[in-house]
């Protein structure tokens, strides 16, 4: 079964996230999405950058993103496919990392909101 990493720990996929986490609860969170090659993830420190600006805009406590990027390193092992996206998301019930084969997900669109944030 797949692993999900949340809050510094690894789960199986189907118990990552709870119906009452706060970042579910309340909607306030950020996400990047990374390519992984070969196992690796070559961009991890600009989107640990972007994530992490991202966080601060909407108040949320940065982690310590050494054992995650360590964590995303072993979840990629754990989760092998041919090609894999990881996707961060960091809100203030935590940082959760998961995992899926590239091309799994049917095309979505995307709408910025045009509510500010106050």
């Amino acid at each position: 079964m797949p692993s999900a990493w949340v809050a510094g720990r690894f789960v199986a996929t189907a118990h990552a996230i709870s119906a009452l986490d706060p970042t579910f609860q309340s909607g306030v969170g950020v996400f990047e999405t990374l390519g992984a090659v070969a196992l690796r993830l070559p961009l991890w420190e600009q989107h640990v950058t972007r994530l992490a600006r991202g966080a601060r805009l909407l108040g949320i406590a940065l982690p310590d993103f050494a054992p995650a990027r360590a964590a995303a390193s072993e979840l990629l092992e754990r989760n092998a496919h041919a090609g894999q996206i990881m996707r961060m998301t960091l809100g203030p019930g935590g940082l959760c990392i998961t995992t899926r084969e590239r091309g799994s997900r049917a095309p979505v669109r995307l709408a910025r909101s045009e509510i500010a944030r106050e």
